[in-house]
């Protein structure tokens, strides 16, 4: 009955006591059994006063009881937490918050805690076996005891669920008796957190190889009797700076994932692959004699070459030592292995850039559109040019212009084909992606240490008056060998076809370069270029 219809009958009631009470008043003087019936009715109208009293107190009790119950039951809702109470026969007497549900997706009032938590057979018998010792024992320590010993992370459901048991007290029929309540956390993401932390402890981030951490924590079991021999190999990237440097970070981050591959397909299960730097590695070869890390070493190198090219080719210089007995340190075999790595380095690096280069340009020469013979025919006139403005053929000044004739337009290869292709004008957008191949090209011969001829490629579209790019450069600025090519490299694009235009006969070229001389190209220069150009230029078939 709600408190309506209460309130309805206390107001019924009090309608007859009125009724009553009238004509009680009205038949005073005639009835004898007045003052009786006078003492009955003020009894009644207290009794009415005092029960409709107690029943607002009663119906205000109530509905605060209930606005905390709701309240309750919202901030249990709302913790991200289980809770669930279960008695010495261990099935659920009830689950108190909607998280229950979300955790095992169904309701669970009634069903066993034990085969509800633990899917193992193992452990829900063992665990089975703790519970039903709590409520056997009177020793409220032990209780306390075994609960703590029962699995913390649970499995439900493919997630992780962290559960906390606490005894509470509660009553039934006036018994106070002991429950034992279980608190429920999802902590997935917290637990894979941590194990992504405890992973990055001893892991490199970009490769997932062990790192440097790991090494100093294992290398005392590592380096006992019963796995001598024991080798090592220190091996270094090849061109890492180079990719970086032309292509970013991100195609370098890849070089190295690369590497990495190559490394890991190489070893064995007893093994451990570390990166240790940048673009240094470090192999541990546990019971492994001279002959078998050499294999080793040999494997890694073939697998380099059937690699593939992203953005180039995996090279890597090894060093390798090995040792037979405790007499050596780690340090003493690392320091050996990384001495040998780097005197081999100078002579691999050097020899990788210049396959990276030749790389290179095969790529520009297919992707870029490059006229065929251009370089070769540039090459042909730095060596009659040359002559002509006093540089010695077997100057360094020579050897650079020679380098730059090959490598000036090696840029181009990070212009996309599209544009490159077309035959079209290009828009604004894509000019200015255009001009980026200076700085890609300056970039490329900065990292294999030629400095010079970098800051020449750098500068082979400036202007003499100060109008070309990147720099604006203008005159004597400009370095002396770009101010050379741009006029060389000029005169043979022209005066052969090319993809967006077809190519102008001698007398058009000299007289549209002419025009461009003092605004274009060094005038001092192209002069001497045309009065000498039968002798510089020399046609190929």
């Amino acid at each position: 009955m709600d408190s309506n219809q209460l309130q309805d009958i206390f107001q019924y009631e009090q309608n007859v006591f009125d009724k009553y009470r009238d004509r009680l008043w009205e038949e005073a003087e005639s009835n004898p059994l007045w003052q009786d019936y006078k003492e009955l009715l003020t009894h009644y109208e207290k009794l009415l006063k005092l029960s409709n009293k107690i029943f607002k107190i009663s119906d205000m009790q109530g509905k605060v009881l209930h606005k905390r119950e709701n309240d309750i039951k919202n901030i249990l809702d709302h913790s991200n937490q289980g809770f669930l109470t279960f008695g010495a026969d261990l099935c659920i007497d009830k689950e108190y918050s909607q998280e229950c549900l979300t955790i095992f997706g169904e309701r669970i009032a009634n069903l066993n805690i034990a085969e509800l938590l633990w899917v193992d057979e193992d452990q829900r018998r063992v665990n089975k076996e703790r519970l039903e010792m709590v409520f056997s024992t009177s020793d409220q320590l032990r209780k306390n005891e075994l609960l703590a010993q029962l699995s913390e992370i649970l499995m439900v459901n493919g997630r992780s669920i962290r559960a906390r048991f606490k005894i509470i007290q509660s009553f039934e029929k006036d018994v106070e008796t002991q429950i034992v309540m279980a608190i429920l956390t999802d902590v997935t993401e917290r637990v894979a957190s941590e194990a992504r932390v405890s992973f990055l402890s001893y892991h490199d981030s970009l490769t997932c190889l062990y790192n440097r951490a790991y090494v100093q924590k294992v290398i005392p079991e590592v380096m006992c009797p019963e796995n001598f021999p024991i080798s090592l190999i220190v091996g270094d990237m090849n061109g890492l700076k180079l990719v970086n440097d032309v292509f970013g970070h991100e195609q370098g981050d890849q070089l190295i994932v690369n590497t990495a591959k190559v490394l890991q397909s190489s070893c064995r299960a007893q093994d451990i692959l570390v990166r240790w730097g940048g673009d240094e590695f470090v192999l541990i070869l546990p019971k492994t004699d001279v002959n078998t890390c050499q294999e080793i070493m040999n494997s890694i190198k073939q697998k380099c070459t059937t690699c593939e090219t992203d953005p180039i080719e995996v090279s890597v210089t090894m060093g390798s030592s090995t040792m037979n007995s405790t007499t050596s340190s780690f340090s003493d075999l690392f320091r050996e292995a990384e001495s040998i790595m780097y005197s081999l380095k100078i002579i691999e690096g050097k020899e990788h850039r210049q396959r990276v280069i030749a790389n290179f340009l095969e790529v520009a020469e297919k992707r870029c559109f490059d006229i065929p013979g251009h370089i070769d025919r540039l090459k042909g006139m730095v060596y009659n040019f040359a002559p002509i403005l006093g540089i010695d053929v077997s100057s360094k000044m020579m050897r650079n212009l020679l380098l730059l004739a090959e490598i000036h337009d090696i840029g181009k290869i990070m212009i996309p084909q599209d544009i490159l292709g077309r035959k079209g004008k290009i828009t604004e957008e894509e000019f200015e992606i255009v001009k980026a191949h200076s700085e890609a090209g300056f970039r490329l011969a900065q990292s294999i240490g030629e400095m010079e001829v970098a800051e020449a490629i750098l500068g082979m579209h400036e202007c003499w008056d100060g109008t070309g790019y990147p720099q604006g450069l203008k005159e004597q600025e400009i370095p002396y060998m770009a101010r050379i090519m741009f006029i060389l490299d000029t005169y043979d694009v022209l005066t052969h076809d090319r993809v967006y235009r077809a190519r102008m006969g001698k007398k058009e070229v000299i007289q549209e370069m002419s025009e461009l001389k003092g605004i274009n190209f060094d005038p001092d220069l192209v002069d001497l270029f045309f009065k000498h150009i039968d002798q510089v230029v020399v046609e190929q078939l």
